[in-house]
């Protein structure tokens, strides 16, 4: 019989961001098998809804690595004796609440139908699914870790400096990348012929913010973290994207005001939002993590 020591604790962080890509990735796998490929759907409509999807996995597989973290480091509950059938549970109850997340569009859709604005229905919507998907996923994984909670095992003490750092630019890539349709119907109307060029431009582009957003963070954290100390996470990453936001917004109007050359108003705004994004992800994140910067490692 194996002792609780002399088993290997499985990464669950990582597991469940797996389990949330498929469970995410599946359904739309099936309707574009059902519906092959939407025939119907001109390039660009295609383009858009792929960019759309990549966008939301992009949102689930971090979400799933957040609560699992969070939830495990508050409860003790990063490894268990038997992972898989936590795992499968969570899948089981991320289909479920997925379900209820197809219930609540059609709801919107036979609104729209009936008379409401649509888009006042879009932009509700584009507010509410990642909120759904939030709380759907901190439910699955809170039933599920319920469940086997007497399976729990100690996870080794570790440095979670870069998770922390990456969960921070990971919710800006999760901004960025829900944009991805509106930058690329940009492009093609600026010239671009092709919707995958205008997708991989953008990523191009985009990857340079959320690596500074990245090293921010990490300078701003102690060499030593025992945990991601989800609060404290949150303070400063939230902090970070709406003190930059804002700050881009009103320099941006600065600028419009300024008699300066066409090209050099945006060249402006981007290398100068690019350090913005350096700076204030690592000012908050110093500020959030101040109490912890003195702990040592063991």
């Amino acid at each position: 019989m194996l002792t609780t020591a002399s088993v290997r604790p499985a990464p669950l962080p990582w597991l469940a961001t797996v389990v949330a890509l498929i469970v995410g990735v599946v359904p739309f796998l099936f309707s574009l098998a059902v519906q092959r490929g939407w025939p119907a759907l001109s390039e660009g409509a295609r383009a858009i809804a792929y960019a759309s999807t990549a966008g939301s996995l992009v949102f689930r597989a971090g979400v799933a690595f957040l609560v699992a973290q969070w939830h495990g480091e508050r409860h003790g509950q990063l490894a268990f004796q038997r992972p898989a059938i936590v795992l499968s549970l969570f899948g089981v109850f991320l289909l479920c609440w997925q379900g209820v997340q197809i219930g609540a569009v059609a709801l919107m859709v036979r609104l729209a139908t009936a008379g409401t604005s649509m888009q006042i229905m879009l932009a509700a919507s584009s507010l509410l699914y990642p909120l759904l998907h939030a709380l759907g996923t901190w439910l699955a994984w809170i039933i599920a870790a319920r469940i086997m909670r007497k399976e729990a095992l100690p996870w080794p003490s570790f440095n979670a400096r870069w998770r922390t750092a990456g969960l921070a630019a990971w919710v800006l890539a999760s901004v960025l990348a829900m944009l991805t349709p509106v930058a690329m119907s940009t492009l093609t109307s600026l010239g671009l012929d092709s919707y995958a060029l205008a997708a991989a431009s953008y990523a191009a582009v985009a990857l340079i913010p959320v690596a500074l957003a990245f090293v921010g963070a990490w300078l701003g954290l102690p060499r030593y973290l025992a945990g991601i100390h989800g609060w404290r996470w949150l303070g400063a990453t939230v902090g970070a994207l709406a003190s930059g936001a804002g700050a881009i917004y009103r320099a941006s109007g600065m600028l419009a005001g300024l008699p300066l050359d066409t090209a050099m108003g945006p060249v402006l705004v981007g290398s100068g939002g690019l350090l913005l994004c350096l700076f204030v992800f690592w000012a908050w994140t110093f500020a959030c993590y101040t109490g912890l910067h003195r702990t040592a490692a063991p």
